[in-house]
């Protein structure tokens, strides 16, 4: 398939699929005669797999990781998992600061804040300095 349907397939643009080809995250792709790239179905499988990483929060660099433990000809049958398993521990982590810090919102809507007073003397020695 040509880079339009797959654009279709995928829900991607050009240039985000093109992007993905230039920094190695889709494996070799043929040329028709007419020096047209052929893309597969695997290749649409590949993106969506990319795209839906993407939004679980993977950064380009774990993407790039990721897709290289599935493309490798000599998977090693246990790194898929330990990869996953250190990404779930990341985002345990990920999801911990921010339950802190949405409970520090809480607190200062509730009118506990720990730093309200910290912040009224640094407000008011800005003010005194303009």
């Amino acid at each position: 398939m040509q880079i339009g349907a797959l654009c279709q397939s995928t829900g991607m643009s050009k240039d985000t699929i093109r992007f993905y080809e230039k920094i190695g995250l889709m494996g070799d792709i043929k040329r028709k005669a007419n020096g047209y790239k052929d893309y597969s179905q695997g290749h649409v499988e590949q993106l969506k797999l990319l795209k839906h990483a993407k939004e679980l929060g993977f950064t380009l660099n774990e993407i790039k990781e990721l897709a290289g433990l599935f493309l490798s000809k000599s998977l090693p049958p246990q790194a898929m998992n330990d990869y996953l398993k250190k990404k779930a521990l990341e985002i345990d982590e990920k999801i911990a600061k921010l339950q802190a810090f949405k409970q520090e919102i809480k607190d200062t809507l509730a009118g506990n804040c720990i730093y309200k007073e910290q912040l009224i003397k640094a407000s008011a020695g800005a003010k005194k300095s303009s």
